[in-house]
């Protein structure tokens, strides 16, 4: 049970990250010009202090395999990004719809 409930963790996880991610960068992009890339990199940085976080909670006070929970959120945030990739580099996501109105 506690496999099942790390999975639904890391899966949990990686979906919200890869939201955050998207929108942080998607509103930098918009309303940062010259700051872009020390903004980006400024938000990378507490994007991860925050999973981190969440981490250290994880392990401190729940008994989920955090190993699981960690693996799974590779595993979908790698597929998730990709496939936001794919979506820009074709034009037909989010993203590739800001890049072609610029």
């Amino acid at each position: 049970m506690q496999i099942i409930a790390s999975v639904a963790v890391g899966l949990t996880l990686a979906t919200i990250y890869h939201l955050f991610m998207t929108r942080s960068q998607l509103w930098l992009s918009r309303s940062a010009d010259r700051a872009l890339p020390a903004l980006s990199v400024a938000t990378l940085f507490l994007r991860l202090s925050l999973l981190g976080l969440i981490a250290l909670v994880l392990v401190l006070f729940t008994p989920i395999h955090i190993v699981v929970t960690l693996a799974t959120f590779v595993a979908l945030f790698t597929v998730l990004t990709g496939w936001s990739l794919y979506r820009y580099v074709t034009g037909r996501g989010a993203l590739g719809a800001a890049r072609d109105s610029a």
